[in-house]
């Protein structure tokens, strides 16, 4: 799981990560995220960024709307840029129902809870983790979506690890790692 920032523009961003999938389109895996919801997207920048062109943003979109929402890599590893909502079949998790997916966060507290990020947003717990995984067969969750201090951080005895590859997101110091997975192992580098 990668995030290209730093002083990439954006759009320059969209641009590198298709022509990743391009080039290598059975080894680049393109996630949906809560950037690519176009509620999220439209406010934070992105149809400014494309000049206020209406045609160019929808067509954008339905490339987002096409994208999956996870993916399960070395047969073990559930990967997500947000979390899970509640124990589930993987075929039970669908695009319409993304949302979840893509705002979760994982936290200390058991269970399912509210989040402090907003409405509709909610944290799970290492039980509801370790239950998902039991019922799909998997070992562990590869997740993005939040800032962490180093780049990334182990959750929940090693199940579940929060990667996170910008630096200095808005301002707030955090370091970037990425995450290489050869069949069940994870190598981390800090960039």
């Amino acid at each position: 799981m990668i995030t290209l920032t730093g002083d990439l523009h954006p759009l320059e961003v969209l641009e590198r990560l298709f022509s990743l999938k391009i080039e290598e389109p059975g080894n680049i895996i393109l996630l949906r995220g809560n950037h690519e919801l176009k509620e999220t997207n439209r406010f934070e920048g992105l149809f400014r960024d494309l000049d206020h062109d209406e045609d160019l943003y929808a067509r954008l979109n339905q490339v987002f709307d096409a994208m999956p929402v996870a993916a399960v890599i070395s047969d073990k590893i559930f990967c997500v840029h947000g979390g899970i909502q509640r124990p589930v079949k993987l075929s039970d998790i669908t695009k319409s129902g993304a949302y979840p997916y893509v705002w979760n966060d994982p936290s200390e507290e058991n269970g399912i809870n509210r989040s402090s990020r907003g409405l509709g947003m909610r944290t799970f717990g290492e039980d509801v983790l370790l239950e998902f995984l039991q019922l799909n067969g998997l070992e562990r969750m590869i997740r993005g979506h939040s800032v962490v201090e180093n780049g990334y951080r182990w959750w929940f005895g090693g199940k579940l690890l929060s990667l996170f590859s910008a630096f200095d997101h808005g301002g707030t110091g955090n370091g970037a790692a990425v995450a290489v997975v050869e069949g069940n192992g994870i190598e981390l580098y800090n960039l």
